[in-house]
């Protein structure tokens, strides 16, 4: 959980709440989303670090219109 570690470590001592989005995945790109076990792993060792956090709901993954996703798939 390094990522989380240096997330807490970058906010540490400010007043802030992290929205953790999972990763939209888009084929074009080739990056994959983290499955549900990691992301929650994520957001527990933030917890642990005293950072509050959610994660954020999504909505339209399965027909390629969640956040991130909506694009022209040709020129």
């Amino acid at each position: 959980m390094a990522y989380a570690d240096e997330l807490s470590d970058l906010i540490r001592g400010i007043e802030a709440y992290v929205n953790l989005i999972p990763y939209n995945a888009i084929d074009e790109k080739g990056f994959r989303r983290s499955d549900d076990i990691a992301v929650k792993a994520f957001q527990n060792q933030l917890s642990k670090r005293g950072i509050t956090s959610t994660v954020r709901k999504e909505f339209g993954a399965d027909i390629d219109a969640a956040c991130g996703q909506l694009r022209a798939k040709e020129k």
